[in-house]
C-alpha cells in the first residue's frame, strides 16, 4: 500500500518538473516575434504627420512614409536639418511628386535628368533604394546634391543660389563681380523663410506634446 501511494505523488512531481523545464521555451516563443522589431523614429513620425496634413492630396499615404524616412535618413547623413530639406521641397514643388518645371526639372526637389545622372556617378545609395519608387530615389539624390552645394560654397545663401541656378552660373557670377545676382538670392530667401516657418510649426507641436505629457504625469 505504501508503494502504491507514492505513485500519484511521483506523477505530480514529474508533471511539475516538465512544466518548469518547458517554461523557458514557452517564454522564448512568446518573445520571439519581438526580436528584430525596429523602434519608430520620432523624427520620421513627426515629419510623416506633417506630410499627412500638408500633402494629403498630393502624396500617396504609403509614399508619404517613404518620403519622411528618406528625408530624415539622408539629411542626417549630410548633416542637414530635415526641416531645411522640407523647406526646399515646399518652395520647389509644393510637395507635388509629379511637378515638372518649364526647364524640365521634376519631382519633389525639381531635379533635371542631367543633374540626376551626374549625381548618380558620384553617390552610392543604400541597397534598399533598388526597391524604392523613382520619386524616393530622386529625393535621396537631391538631398545629396544639396549637401554638395553646401560643402562647395560654405554659405547657405550661395549654396541655395547654386542649387537654383547651377554652380557653373554662380561661379561665373562670383568670378565676374564677386556677388551672386539678386534673382538667385531671392530663391534662397524663400527657402530660408520657409525653414523658419517650419521650425516654428514643429517647435510649437513639440511644446504642445510636452505639455500634454506633463499633464498626464
Amino acid at each position: 500500500m505504501n508503494i502504491r501511494s507514492r505513485w500519484p505523488r511521483r506523477i505530480v512531481g514529474l508533471a511539475v518538473f516538465l512544466s518548469l523545464a518547458l517554461l523557458p521555451s514557452v517564454v522564448r516563443s512568446n518573445l520571439e516575434p519581438l526580436v528584430g522589431v525596429v523602434p519608430l523614429d520620432p523624427e520620421v513620425e513627426r515629419i510623416a504627420r506633417f506630410l499627412e496634413r500638408r500633402a494629403e492630396r498630393t502624396i500617396d499615404p504609403q509614399l508619404r512614409r517613404q518620403v519622411a524616412s528618406a528625408v530624415v535618413e539622408e539629411a542626417r547623413l549630410a548633416g542637414l536639418d530635415p526641416l531645411y530639406v522640407l523647406a526646399v521641397m515646399e518652395v520647389e514643388s509644393s510637395f507635388v511628386p509629379e511637378a515638372v518645371s518649364v526647364a524640365n526639372a521634376r519631382g519633389l526637389l525639381q531635379l533635371r535628368d542631367i543633374t540626376i545622372r551626374e549625381i548618380s556617378k558620384h553617390e552610392e545609395l543604400p541597397a534598399k533604394a533598388a526597391n524604392e519608387p523613382e520619386a524616393i530615389v530622386h529625393l535621396r539624390l537631391g538631398i545629396r546634391y544639396l549637401a554638395m552645394m553646401h560643402r562647395k560654397y560654405g554659405d547657405p545663401s550661395r549654396a541655395l543660389a547654386a542649387w537654383n541656378a547651377g554652380p557653373v552660373a554662380v561661379d561665373r557670377a562670383l568670378a565676374a563681380s564677386g556677388e551672386v545676382p539678386r534673382r538667385w538670392l531671392n530663391f534662397a530667401r524663400k527657402v530660408q523663410r520657409e525653414h523658419r516657418n517650419l521650425q516654428q510649426i514643429f517647435g510649437a507641436e513639440e511644446l504642445e506634446a510636452l505639455d500634454v505629457q506633463a499633464r498626464r504625469g
